[in-house]
């Protein structure tokens, strides 16, 4: 199929859809967020593009899909703790999830780091922190109840924050196209096999957060450390995507900047 057809079969799903989820009144307006508030990452545009990418631009599949998404979010608990997190609380969720480090690619897409390290350190202090506050059952997998909701927030503090912050950033590629991926350094460096294995769960529920609620976020993910990747060849890959001055010192760039920093905006932006 020539691109032009593709994107035009593309659109015409959109179109659909878009029509199938009004339809259905997924589309309306959530009654849980304030009335100052965006739509943005919820049922904007940008959102339902990547429910239908996530289905392959399956129409039926991915109204499907989107509407239990809907569901889940106006059933659980989250909703009530994201809007009323505690600022520690989500700042150590965000530092274990995929932080971001306040700067974007070449293309506009924030650049996040996932730092396996970190998270092979601080997880077991992190769910003894979600279970000392948490006041319902644990969840499946013996995480703490309290470790899906914190995980959610940090990821929906992306979705309808970083996401959409970048978008209204104009001087980049395509800036008709709102952002609606994100750029991920994942190190997996210096972490053992057995460290792997320890966290399996916490890497399960990580996958299945993305892969059901907020599917497609995640672009190119640039992994550090895998054998596939030469110590020598970590700053060529990176600075074919990302700008010298906004690739972390650690990886041979000029950004100044650690994992579990706050956000590092360019002054130049």
């Amino acid at each position: 199929m020539d691109p032009e057809s593709k994107v035009s079969l593309e659109a015409s799903a959109f179109y659909h859809f878009k029509s199938e989820c009004e339809a259905n009144g997924l589309l309306d307006r959530p009654d849980y967020i304030s009335s100052d508030d965006l739509c943005d990452g919820i049922n904007d545009d940008v959102t339902l593009l990547r429910f239908l990418r996530a289905r392959q631009f399956g129409v039926k599949n991915a109204v499907d899909f989107f509407r239990t998404a809907c569901q889940v979010r106006r059933d659980s608990r989250f909703l009530r703790f994201y809007e009323n997190v505690d600022v520690p609380d989500y700042e150590e969720a965000r530092k274990l999830i995929m932080p971001w480090t306040g700067r974007r690619d070449k293309q506009g897409l924030p650049i996040c780091l996932f730092n396996l390290k970190y998270t092979t350190s601080n997880l077991e202090a992190y769910k003894k922190s979600c279970d000392s506050r948490s006041t319902s059952r644990p969840s499946p997998r013996a995480l703490p109840s309290d470790v899906v909701p914190r995980s959610l927030a940090a990821f929906e503090g992306m979705v309808r924050f970083v996401l959409s912050l970048c978008s209204l950033i104009r001087n980049r590629p395509s800036s008709e196209v709102s952002v609606f991926q994100a750029t991920v350094i994942a190190d997996i460096s210096a972490v053992s096999s057995m460290q792997i294995w320890r966290i399996r769960s916490w890497l399960e529920c990580f996958s299945k957060i993305l892969a059901d609620a907020y599917p497609e976020i995640l672009g190119r993910v640039i992994v550090i450390g895998a054998p596939s990747l030469k110590d020598n060849e970590v700053l060529p890959t990176l600075a074919s995507y990302i700008d010298i001055a906004n690739v972390p010192e650690k990886y041979g760039g000029e950004h100044d900047f650690e994992h579990g920093m706050q956000p590092d905006l360019d002054p130049n932006q």
